[in-house]
């Protein structure tokens, strides 16, 4: 179980996407590659991982530049964002924060609403937790959550059927015992799991495979090891935050709920017909309250 653990957050998906200028930030001895879509007031999206390239949320960034202006970027350590040998020290929490604003002073952004998807919404709390009068609102979408509390609340065996799980396991149990060339069917039972129509279950299972396994492990052992907790910062926090989850989410209720009673000004929304990915498996009801909560905003 620990492997699929640490599998948890690698999971975007590719939509047709509109045009994009690119934009270098250098910091860190890293060129962190970012990308501008759209114009108006400005919206930072974290996507998922750790270990994962943005690109599978180009069409996420494109819907919502139809109206504001997004930014994109690759964590560090991935796709164009690359470094050479990550170490633990350079792949934490609060460096890959200090990444963000490093970002948002390139751009010379004052304030942005920041959203996180999965472990994107991590990022997004530890960035709040540090710059808190730089963000405007904050939208969390099926987020990993504000501590550890993520840890045995990933409902993988919950979301399979009973043929899924038993597939699973069984190519789970070849792939820890040296056969790797299990991975491909493995990965194939894992993302049902993510998705509430098993329609989308292969794009999911072709991302998991472009996961840098090492970054992926990095990050999540620092966040244990650091006992990652921002809920005492996450009190005091005064923007707006929506809290959106999917009502089959491979995450629990139970982490969005915990932010919904720490944040003071938070609403929580729970996606219908949908899992980890709601702008995808329930667009019309996503996209209404995402849009519904920007206005509010202004």
């Amino acid at each position: 179980m620990k492997k699929l653990f640490f599998f948890l957050f690698l999971l975007p998906f590719t939509l047709l996407s509109q045009d994009y200028r690119e934009v270098w930030v250098d910091h860190d001895g890293i060129s962190h590659y970012v990308r501008i879509f759209g114009e108006g007031e400005p919206i930072l999206l974290i996507n998922g991982g750790p270990g994962m390239n943005s690109n599978g949320f180009e069409g996420l960034a494109s819907t919502l530049a139809e109206s504001y202006q997004v930014i994109l970027y690759d964590q560090r350590g991935t796709g164009k964002s690359s470094m050479e040998n990550p170490t633990p020290e350079s792949l934490t929490l609060n460096v890959m924060a200090t990444d963000i604003e490093m970002i948002r002073v390139a751009l010379e952004i004052d304030e942005w609403v920041v959203m996180g998807q999965s472990f994107g919404g991590i990022l997004a709390y530890t960035y709040a937790s540090r710059y808190p009068t730089r963000i405007r609102g904050m939208i969390q979408s099926s987020s990993g959550g504000m501590d550890l509390g993520i840890r045995g609340n990933v409902l993988i065996q919950d979301r399979l059927t009973a043929p899924q799980r038993d597939s699973l396991s069984y190519y789970q149990n070849l792939v820890n015992t040296g056969h790797e060339e299990y991975g491909a069917k493995r990965r194939e039972f894992l993302a049902y799991a993510y998705v509430y129509n098993d329609d989308h279950a292969p794009v999911i299972a072709a991302r998991l495979a472009e996961a840098n396994l090492e970054i992926n492990g990095m990050v999540w052992n620092n966040m244990a090891t650091n006992e990652y907790d921002v809920k005492q910062e996450m009190l005091s926090f005064q923007p707006p935050v929506l809290i959106l989850q999917g009502e089959f989410d491979v995450v629990d209720i139970s982490l969005a709920e915990t932010a919904h009673a720490v944040l003071p000004e938070s609403t929580l929304r729970v996606v219908p017909n949908s899992g980890h990915y709601g702008w995808v498996e329930n667009p019309d009801f996503y996209f209404s309250e995402i849009y519904a909560f920007l206005e509010s905003l202004d």
